[in-house]
């Protein structure tokens, strides 16, 4: 059975007259991936700086393995941490002295330094860059280096703060990879993402945020299913179609598109199969051949724009 890891209960945060966080309360249970989602300025950041003390909240609580954050961070603090989106590293040492530097910071033993160093250098993909100075590193690598050096002290709460932002596909996936070997340790993450597809491939729910608040909390199927129904039909004629077919089939199906030469036109329609099946028999009837069918489904990303647009 899944431990409960992280509870926040009414959490409050204002800088200055700006009310920048306005009761967010979530749990997030062992093995899960959390996603904050949101437009800039929604406070997905602030939620992570305030579960690692980085700022103070002004009202709620915070519990971490079951202890008050208020009374027992000192406790706490070693059993989470916060990779940033800067890297917080020494440029000037090599992969394998960053990380010897910052556990022996972390106050790890001689013995458990031998066991995870090796270890973190391996699962992280860094094993050819070992005595690499981290300057010369990529940035996807950099990335990984962030991570690593915040696995030292082996947490069990992680918050990742937009950890592939600018990085090509492939170093994407190498970060995807990492994380989903997380979770399979059960590890608890907190994402902050502003990539949609991260969120739905990573993340077992999402909370997403506006103006200080979760507006929606749920897994990524749950919010597509109900923010996201309407499927697009694309299909391909054999010549172009006509202005007066195509007034014909916006009487029946107002949400239609075409391309430039008038040779697809796209339909956006709850009811597939009725609307396929109407709209083909339309423009068969007027001799026009259908020579392809598209159909494209919802994705979280448009669950995400009907859901901001429509709060």
């Amino acid at each position: 059975m899944s431990e409960l890891v992280l509870q926040l209960k009414n959490i409050r945060k204002n800088f200055g007259k700006k009310q920048v966080l306005t009761g967010v309360s979530f749990d997030a249970y062992s093995g899960q991936c959390i996603g904050l989602l949101g437009p800039n300025g929604a406070g997905k950041s602030t939620v992570s700086k305030i579960i690692t003390q980085l700022i103070e909240k002004d009202d709620g609580k915070i519990f971490v393995l079951g202890l008050d954050s208020d009374k027992s961070f000192s406790d706490i603090k070693k059993h989470i941490t916060l990779v940033p989106q800067d890297f917080a590293f020494y440029f000037e040492l090599t992969v394998k002295e960053n990380l010897q530097y910052f556990s022996q910071a972390y106050g790890l033993s001689k013995k458990e330094r031998n066991e995870r160093i090796p270890k973190l250098i391996d699962d992280l993909s860094l094993s050819r860059f070992t005595n690499v100075r981290a300057e010369k590193l990529s940035g996807g690598y950099k990335r990984l280096l962030n991570i690593a050096i915040s696995l030292l002290h082996n947490p069990t709460l992680i918050l990742l703060d937009e950890p592939t932002v600018a990085l090509d596909s492939d170093m994407r996936i190498k970060v995807w990879e990492v994380i989903e070997r997380l979770k399979q340790q059960g590890k608890t993450i907190i994402l902050t993402t502003h990539y949609l597809d991260e969120a739905q491939k990573l993340c077992n729910k999402i909370a997403i945020l506006k103006e200080g608040r979760i507006i929606l909390f749920g897994t990524p199927k749950e919010i597509q299913e109900q923010f996201a129904k309407t499927v697009r039909i694309e299909l391909t004629l054999s010549k172009a179609i006509t202005d007066t077919i195509l007034t014909q089939i916006k009487k029946k199906f107002a949400a239609i598109e075409t391309n430039d030469d008038k040779t697809k036109i796209t339909i956006s329609s709850e009811n597939v199969l009725d609307t396929l099946t109407n709209v083909v028999y339309l423009i068969e009837s007027k001799r026009l051949v259908v020579k392809d069918t598209n159909i494209f489904m919802p994705s979280l990303e448009d669950a995400f724009e009907n859901i901001i647009k429509g709060q």
